[in-house]
């Protein structure tokens, strides 16, 4: 449920007045976390790849991968969203995250890391995005109360614009002081923020009301709405298309 008392009893709507707001600051940290840690790898991998293959186009296969996994696995995230506690559900993707990265630290610590385990882990990565971004937006409403839901909103695109951009500089400090191993386990640590956070927030992730509908059944029906959607498909299309071709330029 909304959490309804207020720190500002004269009821003015003011941004400085969410950080007050116990169950927000642990879902603001977790996003920032788990943007950072995404950020990170997206830069790690592809460096890794680069160096050890000297291959563009074995770097750029990265944007395929990612393409076919996260364009069927977000409709999956929004309904696994729909049916489950999102506390939960966005703990347990950003766990998948956790652990991934953290495979992918020890096989290179290792000398164990190939080309083949990084597009498998890239496609594991992509699939627990896709998992955990709905289920971090549907938790916002129940940890403000509704009259600051839409400084809230503002606020969580703006700690995802801080999470890119602070996990660009972490990166290019790793890159330029330590090596990509290191990168690998700052962003296994960050995943590993993101994965704990949510189960200390207080306020219910739970469905208030869920359909009779399988979550199989479910999916189908919002991939046929997407699909005969008059936008929807071209924006996805656009949205692949720029992973494929632009992102790893």
């Amino acid at each position: 449920m909304n959490r309804t008392s207020t720190p500002n009893p004269e009821g003015r709507v003011s941004i400085w007045a969410l950080p007050k707001f116990a169950d927000y600051r642990l879902l603001w940290v977790a996003s920032i976390a788990q943007v950072t840690a995404s950020q990170i790898r997206f830069l790690a991998i592809p460096q890794w790849l680069l160096e050890e293959t000297g291959s563009p186009a074995q770097v750029g296969l990265i944007g395929l991968v990612q393409l076919v996994i996260q364009g069927f696995a977000v409709i999956w995230g929004g309904t696994i969203a729909d049916r489950f506690d999102r506390r939960f559900v966005m703990s347990l993707a950003n766990f998948a995250t956790f652990a991934a990265l953290a495979i992918i630290f020890v096989a290179n610590s290792t000398d164990a890391l190939r080309p083949w385990h990084l597009y498998l882990g890239v496609a594991f990565l992509s699939g627990s995005w896709a998992l955990a971004s709905p289920a971090r937006a549907s938790l916002t409403p129940r940890v403000v109360p509704k009259q600051y839901l839409g400084i809230a909103v503002t606020v969580d695109v703006a700690a995802q614009n801080a999470g890119w951009i602070a996990g660009s500089l972490l990166f290019m400090v790793m890159a330029i002081f330590a090596d990509v191993n290191t990168s690998f386990l700052l962003a296994t640590g960050m995943a590993g923020v993101s994965m704990v956070l949510p189960l200390l927030i207080k306020a219910s992730g739970k469905v208030e009301t869920r359909g009779d509908e399988s979550v199989i059944r479910s999916t189908i029906e919002g991939f046929h709405y997407v699909r005969k959607h008059p936008i929807l498909p071209g924006l996805f299309a656009l949205d692949w298309g720029i992973t494929v071709v632009s992102f790893y330029r």
